[in-house]
């Protein structure tokens, strides 16, 4: 009798210390926790950066318990400057919780990935392009005498970026055409009226 009162209490100690050390269950994660996730990550990691998920994918080849996201995520630093620089960054949410791979620098250091010839596909990219790639330099010339900003929009029909530098201080502006497949289009100043 007292041994299987002591097996009780033993079997109830297990019982209780599984209890304490076992998650009290996998908690669901949602695609809004991925993305919560990231845009915190990304908060701290590049305040003065600007970011945005471009993909959210469940991932349907994990194994594990629970759902796992794959995540995709954009930063943009000095967005504003002749030379943006963006950077994907990939995250596998929650099995790692962080960035999964290095991060994948679309431009740097006023260069595009590929350089000339490269598709464009990005405006930090058509941003460079218009005053790095052969054919530009009066554009380059311009930004440093003129301390210059840009306007860039993307004709969808066509491909073709169109990279607009104006400053206060000329009395003249240079349009950059820039076509998907990394060729300059062309380049013309024009002047104010």
């Amino acid at each position: 009798m007292k041994r299987l009162v002591w097996l009780t209490v033993a079997l109830f100690i297990i019982v209780i210390a599984f209890w304490i050390i076992m998650p009290k269950g996998l908690k669901t994660v949602t695609e809004k926790d991925a993305r919560l996730f990231v845009l915190d990550d990304l908060k701290h990691r590049y305040p003065n950066g600007s970011y945005e998920i471009l993909s959210v994918r469940l991932d349907t080849n994990h194994t594990g318990p629970g759902k796992h996201y794959t995540v995709k995520a954009k930063v943009t630093l000095n967005p504003d400057s002749p030379c943006p620089e963006r950077i994907h960054l990939y995250y596998d949410y929650p099995e790692q919780g962080y960035v999964t791979q290095p991060p994948d620098y679309i431009t740097k250091d006023c260069k595009i990935w590929g350089g000339p010839g490269a598709p464009i596909i990005y405006e930090e990219e058509a941003v460079i392009a218009s005053h790095t790639f052969p054919g530009t330099d009066d554009v380059h010339d311009y930004i440093t005498q003129y301390n210059a900003s840009h306007d860039v929009t993307l004709d969808e029909k066509t491909g073709v970026w169109t990279v607009t530098w104006y400053s206060e201080q000329a009395d003249y502006r240079y349009i950059v055409k820039v076509a998907s497949n990394g060729t300059i289009v062309s380049v013309e100043p024009e002047f104010n009226s």
